[in-house]
């Protein structure tokens, strides 16, 4: 459960910096992605 925890903040902080960098367009695919793949 920890490990797991960890991970997804990651994830989250991953997600965040990634939108700052390359905008909504981009991240909105990738997110799409990553949630199918994470579910």
């Amino acid at each position: 459960m920890g490990a797991n925890k960890r991970l997804f903040t990651f994830h989250f902080l991953f997600l965040a910096f990634t939108v700052l960098l390359f905008g909504d367009g981009f991240v909105a695919r990738f997110t799409n992605r990553g949630l199918g793949f994470t579910i």
